[in-house]
């Protein structure tokens, strides 16, 4: 129904901070997320300007994605005055380190920003990649 829709103003505020987050989570090699099919479907539009669905991106691209659309309703809540935790299951891209370094990068100055965050993975290298980070402390999964 028509009245269930998300206010245009909230769409695109988060939107906007969802295509900020994703840039920086894939070092640039998205531009912008947006919404299609009445918000059915998530888009992303890539550095040489070419758009598509989430689903058929490259899995980095997809849990970065995901994880910027995350951060960006966390933020928006944040801007009302709501304050809430974050808790995160292996969102971090496993298959190139380089790319989880930055995602890792991006949560810790995230969670220095006043946001809390709980982030859980059952991949030893990746937690000991995260704890490297000064501010983060993480403890692997057994």
């Amino acid at each position: 129904a028509e009245n269930d829709a998300v206010p245009p103003y909230v769409g695109n505020a988060l939107l906007n901070q969802a295509s900020q987050y994703a840039g920086r989570l894939t070092e640039n090699q998205i531009t912008s997320v947006a919404l299609a099919d009445s918000g059915a479907n998530l888009l992303v539009t890539d550095r040489l300007g070419k758009t598509r669905e989430v689903a058929s991106c490259e899995p980095n691209v997809q849990q970065a994605t995901l994880l910027a659309v995350c951060l960006a309703a966390n933020w928006w809540l944040t801007q009302q005055g709501i304050t809430v935790p974050m808790m995160l299951r292996d969102v971090l891209p496993t298959s190139d380190l380089q790319l989880t370094a930055t995602c890792a990068a991006v949560l810790r100055e995230f969670g220095l920003a006043g946001h809390q965050l709980l982030v859980f993975t059952r991949d030893r290298q990746v937690a000991e990649l995260v704890a490297q980070r000064e501010g983060i402390v993480a403890h692997p999964a057994v």
